[in-house]
C-alpha cells in the first residue's frame, strides 16, 4: 500500500504539467524562494516551493485543495539519482506544520528540550542541523483541504 501512494503523489503533484483535452485541469498557486542551510558543517543550497493544487470536478467546480511544500537541493550534477521523501502528516484542522517546522525541514521552531511545547514568544525560526535535505529532497503533503499557515 505504501508504495502505491508514491506514484499517486507524483501524479497529483505534477498533474498541472499534463496536457489535457479539456479545461478541467487542476489549477495551482505557488510561491518559490531560494535559500541555504548548514547541515553537518556543509552549506546546502535549496529551492522551496509552497503550492496549493486545486482539483476540479467535471463541472469545473473546485473539488479539493492539496497544499504541499517541496524542498529541492540545487547545484547538484546528477539530480536523477537523488532520493525524494514524501512526508504525509496532519489531519482535519491541522497541517503538516510540526513535521515540517519541528523535525525534517531545513528550518525549525525551537521547542523545550523534551519537545512538548514551543518556547515563549517571540517565536523564532532557526536552521535545522538535523534536516535530511543534505541526502534527499523533501515533499510535505497536507491532507486534502487542510488549512495550512506555513510561510516561506
Amino acid at each position: 500500500m505504501r508504495f502505491a501512494l508514491i506514484p499517486l503523489c507524483f501524479t497529483l503533484l505534477h498533474a498541472q504539467d499534463a496536457e489535457k483535452p479539456d479545461d478541467k485541469a487542476p489549477t495551482e498557486e505557488k510561491a518559490t524562494k531560494q535559500d541555504s542551510v548548514t547541515i553537518d558543517g556543509k552549506k546546502i543550497d535549496y529551492r522551496v516551493t509552497a503550492s496549493t493544487l486545486t482539483l476540479k470536478t467535471e463541472k469545473d467546480e473546485d473539488r479539493a485543495d492539496i497544499f504541499h511544500v517541496t524542498y529541492e537541493r540545487i547545484g547538484m550534477e546528477d539530480r536523477h539519482k537523488r532520493p525524494v521523501v514524501f512526508a504525509f502528516n496532519g489531519g482535519p484542522g491541522s497541517s503538516a506544520v510540526w513535521l515540517h517546522m519541528g523535525a525534517l525541514g531545513p528550518r525549525i521552531v525551537p521547542t523545550h528540550p523534551d519537545g512538548t511545547k514551543t518556547l515563549p514568544p517571540p517565536l523564532t525560526v532557526q536552521e535545522n542541523p538535523f534536516s535530511i535535505l543534505d541526502v534527499a529532497d523533501i515533499v510535505f503533503i497536507d491532507p486534502v483541504s487542510t488549512l495550512s499557515l506555513i510561510h516561506i
